[in-house]
């Protein structure tokens, strides 16, 4: 950069060192200042969530072929996923998937039975409530055997035998109790038709 002087009236040009730009170094207050509030808004909704890609991808993969089929049978696709447990949802949210599993449920009935789709529904409810049923049944066998091999006199365990001889079949009762006879079962049987049903014998 030239400047000029004036000395003793004649006009002197003179070279000027050039001014040069200081660099400051950015501190934390520096920095803070770039950022508008829009921008920490943005950076506070980061989630901080770990969730595992693999579980997501396939999870997303499933629903989205359940998905397809539903949009086959023209039925509105299934948008979200209950994440709470059923006991603490509350009646809308219940009710909302009560709705979306009765159409999932029936437009696969239908594709299995089309021409009885409700008859099948009938027959999967019984078969359910049978095997409740039958698990009922099997605890209450269970005791009942606990209670046999607890006695140590015969008449006791033909009181016990009594209870369930009639409703029971031999060759059923026998995997239970391996040891009981024949002879045996059908004095316990004999005894409910005589005495009653458990019924003790004085």
């Amino acid at each position: 950069m030239f400047g000029k002087m004036k000395v003793d009236d004649e006009e002197v040009t003179m070279r000027t060192p050039k001014q040069e730009q200081l660099t400051v170094p950015k501190t934390p207050f520096s920095m803070l200042s770039e950022y508008s509030p829009s921008g920490f808004s943005q950076a506070s909704d980061v989630s901080l969530t770990m969730t595992d890609p693999a579980a997501d991808d396939q999870a997303d993969t499933t629903k989205d072929k359940l998905n397809s089929y539903l949009a086959s049978r023209d039925i509105s696709p299934i948008r979200s996923t209950m994440v709470i447990p059923w006991d603490t949802a509350g009646d809308r949210t219940k009710r909302q998937y009560v709705r979306k599993a009765k159409q999932v449920v029936f437009a696969t009935l239908e594709e299995i039975a089309p021409s009885s789709p409700e008859m099948l529904f009938k027959a999967v409810e019984e078969s359910l409530k049978k095997g409740e049923a039958d698990d009922m049944d099997s605890a209450l066998l269970e005791a009942l055997v606990e209670s046999y091999e607890n006695s140590n006199h015969w008449s006791t365990r033909r009181q016990i035998l009594s209870v369930i001889a009639d409703k029971v079949s031999f060759s059923t009762l026998q995997k239970w109790i391996p040891d009981l006879t024949r002879y045996r079962y059908n004095i316990a049987r004999h005894h409910r038709l005589l005495h009653g049903r458990g019924a003790e014998v004085s």
